[in-house]
């Protein structure tokens, strides 16, 4: 139970910083519309490379420490001024601010859903053993409660995320996780 309480507390904050930055960025496209995916991709410089998201891979635990102690240090911090500060940061790792967001948030877009589904499926297997009654019970309450998250989340990344870094994201997401000093 405490582990799916940290796996929601978790998602929620992925979320969260996934929506940080520049709101041009992050706007999700109009269902169905390649050619909105493609005009936002354009705007922040095209699709990364391999290479690039290699770079973000690196850089990202830098910009975690130099955040982190502000953070923590038991005050409160407006979003805006965490986003001042990763931008800050970002810029000392020469990267332009708008690049760095724009795959900042198309891995924390794929990321969230990674995530989501690998909730559902840690839910799915501690109802092993149970009662099959209890069982169906159980994943008729999950599907309520997550199906709705995970058709929208799915649709944001399908809307958001060109296939390309899609990809790139998924063949790295072990990386990603251990950058982001995540468990898997």
């Amino acid at each position: 139970m405490k582990r799916l309480i940290f796996l929601i507390s978790l998602c929620l904050s992925l979320f969260l910083f996934a929506g940080c930055g520049n709101d041009d960025v992050t706007e999700t496209a109009p269902q169905g519309d390649a050619s909105a995916v493609g005009s936002m991709t354009d705007e922040a410089g095209g699709p990364f490379s391999e290479s690039e998201y290699a770079k973000f891979l690196k850089d990202i635990p830098e910009i975690t420490k130099i955040t982190n102690p502000a953070l923590n240090a038991g005050k409160e911090v407006k979003p805006e001024d965490v986003t001042k500060m990763v931008l800050n940061a970002a810029k000392e790792l020469n990267w332009k601010e708008e690049r760095f967001m724009y795959v900042y948030s198309q891995a924390m877009t794929v990321l969230s859903l990674e995530q989501l589904k690998q909730m559902e499926s840690q839910m799915a297997a501690s109802m092993d053993g149970l009662p099959e009654e209890q069982k169906k019970q159980m994943m008729a309450s999950m599907t309520e409660q997550m199906g709705g998250q995970m058709e929208s989340l799915k649709k944001q990344v399908d809307s958001q995320v060109p296939v390309s870094e899609q990809e790139i994201i998924l063949s790295n997401i072990g990386n990603l996780y251990k950058a982001l000093g995540i468990q898997q």
